[in-house]
């Protein structure tokens, strides 16, 4: 009988046991959200939307993907894939964006589709998800020109095999279709760091000018440098920052009128390593410059520890107009008074041993050297000084 009294007892446990398992068995994945619940209210659908931004504003301050391979800038270290038309499994030039696409096509569909969210939730969700996927394909059309265009979401049992845009300006068209639909249903007003209208705006004349300099249609040329024109107009409420340098850290990032739409980051989680600015400041300090005879000095001294691995080019440089100190006006660095009244033009031939490569000496070529052969006097001096104020922070010379 004792034998018994103890085997009830533990066969009411292990069935109180099975019943908690059940319990445990049906509890629901705490790391996967449904449909339902995601575009059941504006908050989650937020949510979506906003963990769709990063994926695609990274493309846009990426300048090793993009700006290396223009005039703009001078890559010390290696020569990027872009620039060697390199387009493989590692380095797919930007076109294999087709999950980000997806999330945008999935924020279309389902916000469209809810039966929770307001009408103006909608209205509002549909055009910034229009809005992020103009983005990612003038992302992509830059790159590449023409695209394949998904513009839904794509299920299992679909034809994968989709062609390309059949030329460049239906490319083009397609995402101005799109922005054009953003324009429409965006507010005019959104936090800081989400797409509004005048955001839309503002792409929109950028990609009517990129789309006019590769049509051989010269009315279409002329219609699209017309709707740049127009969208800009339309910006409101945007002004110049008169603290340029202040846009870029804690100081007036959120409050700035220049600001139309930025990525923004912590400044506790952010530091000097494994970002842009670590590769193209020198690692260097003024007791360095100083010793060298060179300068200008940082203001700051030793900020991070860095490698120079890209410097701006020369044209980028002189994109940066000079104010003449006699008459007043912005000119480019090498006409200006200042520059022509204590400068000497010299001849290819002069200078044809300093060159890096002499073959590369042309008509194009310049060479000075100042009037005053005095130690204290540097061309320098007559080059870099009087800029545009913005200068001096672009080029990290402040």
């Amino acid at each position: 009988m004792k034998i018994m009294k103890y085997i009830v007892p533990a066969l009411l446990g292990g069935m109180l046991t099975l019943q908690s398992c059940e319990h445990f068995l049906d509890t629901k994945p705490t790391e996967t959200y449904s449909e339902e619940l995601v575009w059941g209210s504006r908050s989650t659908a937020d949510a979506f939307v906003l963990r769709t931004y990063p994926d695609i504003l990274g493309l846009y301050h990426d300048f090793w993907g993009d700006d290396q391979i223009t005039l703009n800038t001078i890559l010390r270290q290696s020569c990027p894939g872009e620039a060697r038309d390199l387009i493989n499994r590692e380095h797919d030039f930007g076109f294999n964006k087709f999950s980000i696409i997806r999330r945008c096509n999935l924020i279309i569909e389902q916000a469209s589709a809810s039966t929770a969210l307001s009408d103006l939730d909608k209205k509002e969700l549909v055009a910034e998800g229009k809005m992020l996927r103009a983005m990612i394909y003038y992302y992509q059309a830059k790159h590449c020109g023409r695209v394949i265009w998904v513009d839904r979401v794509l299920q299992v049992d679909d034809e994968f095999n989709l062609p390309l845009t059949e030329s460049i300006d239906r490319t083009y068209d397609l995402i101005l279709s799109d922005l054009d639909d953003a324009i429409a249903g965006l507010p005019e007003e959104y936090p800081a760091g989400r797409a509004n209208a005048n955001a839309a705006r503002a792409l929109k004349s950028e990609v009517c000018l990129t789309a006019a300099a590769y049509t051989t249609d010269a009315t279409r040329k002329k219609t699209l440098w017309e709707q740049a024109v127009v969208a800009v107009d339309a910006i409101q409420g945007y002004s110049l920052d008169a603290n340029y340098g202040g846009m870029f850290n804690q100081e007036n990032s959120y409050s700035s009128t220049e600001i139309i739409l930025a990525r923004y980051f912590s400044k506790e989680n952010t530091n000097g390593g494994d970002t842009y600015m670590q590769t193209v400041i020198p690692n260097q300090g003024n007791d360095n410059l100083k010793k060298l005879g060179r300068g200008p000095l940082f203001k700051k001294d030793w900020v991070f520890e860095c490698w120079l691995e890209h410097s701006p080019s020369q044209n980028l440089v002189d994109d940066y107009l000079v104010i003449d100190q006699l008459t007043n006006e912005a000119k480019k660095w090498n006409t200006t008074s200042q520059f022509v009244n204590n400068t000497n033009v010299i001849s290819n031939d002069a200078v044809r041993d300093l060159a890096v490569n002499a073959d590369e000496l042309d008509e194009h070529s310049l060479a000075y050297e100042t009037k005053d052969k005095g130690r204290d006097t540097r061309i320098n001096d007559f080059m870099y000084t009087h800029r545009d104020k913005r200068f001096y922070a672009s080029t990290g010379l402040l």
